[in-house]
């Protein structure tokens, strides 16, 4: 699809172009809603409903390639500026994930193991758990994830 037909892009917003006006849409109207099940905005365009993210990317650079997908590099969903978006494998998106809230240690890949009263540290790479260790302190657990996430390229905002 042609999205310049339909849209402009403005600091990370998709703009209404060449639209018929109606009580819902108008030309220099902002496109788009949050889905209340991903957080993305998605906008429809000629009965075909796509991540706005999607939409800027392949607006500045073309077609994603089969096996690629846009990650905001902040982690902010609602943030659709192209210099916060990047374009990587599915792998390579979950090295850049956020800290969920199931978390109760506040780091990524490191909690308190209640048997052993220790420190545990583990990082999943290519669909596997890797053991990296238990510790006394929870400073050396960190820093076994984070010497890990660097030496299998995560990207820097993991876990933030």
């Amino acid at each position: 699809m042609e999205w310049c037909d339909y849209l402009d892009y403005k600091d990370g917003k998709l703009i209404w172009k060449n639209v018929n006006p109606n009580p819902y849409r108008k030309n220099g109207d902002e496109a788009g809603s949050i889905s209340s099940t991903t957080g993305y905005i998605y906008v429809c365009v000629g009965g075909v409903s796509r991540a706005a993210h999607s939409i800027i990317w392949e607006m500045h650079h073309g077609p994603i390639p089969k096996g690629m997908v846009n990650d905001h590099i902040n982690h902010n969903r609602l943030d659709n500026r192209i210099e916060n978006l990047r374009l990587v494998s599915i792998q390579d998106n979950n090295k850049n994930r956020g800290i969920t809230e199931l978390n109760t240690s506040g780091v990524v890949g490191v909690s308190w193991d209640k048997s052993r009263s220790k420190w545990f540290a583990f990082i999943k790479h290519d669909r596997k758990m890797k053991n990296l260790g238990r510790y006394e302190c929870f400073d050396a657990a960190v820093k076994a994830r984070k010497d890990a996430e660097r030496k299998l390229g995560f990207h820097q905002n993991h876990g933030l």
